[in-house]
């Protein structure tokens, strides 16, 4: 098996739509994607904004979890798969 490097983050970096909540400082990003870039990380799993979305910039796959609550449309969980032909990525909805 390759050896894959993850990241996990609680506030997501790229929003999918308009918020006043949270927004990720501009250093931080721009440390973030450095990070990203300078040790190879092949994915950045993030929550917080609680809308599933999947983005590339770079080398690096970003993805953003759903929200994982009872009172939400539809929630959901990442299952995270390390194959011998990546990281593999499925959305289990409850």
């Amino acid at each position: 098996f390759n050896r894959y490097r993850v990241l996990f983050t609680h506030v997501n970096f790229f929003r999918e739509h308009r918020t006043s909540s949270t927004n990720p400082l501009v250093d931080e990003l721009r440390a973030i994607i450095d990070i990203c870039h300078t040790h190879s990380i092949d994915m950045v799993v993030m929550g917080h904004d609680h809308n599933r979305a999947e983005s590339v910039f770079g080398e690096t796959r970003f993805v953003t979890l759903d929200a994982l609550s009872d009172d939400f449309d539809k929630p959901s969980y990442l299952k995270l798969q390390v194959k011998e032909s990546g990281l593999e990525t499925t959305f289990v909805e409850l």
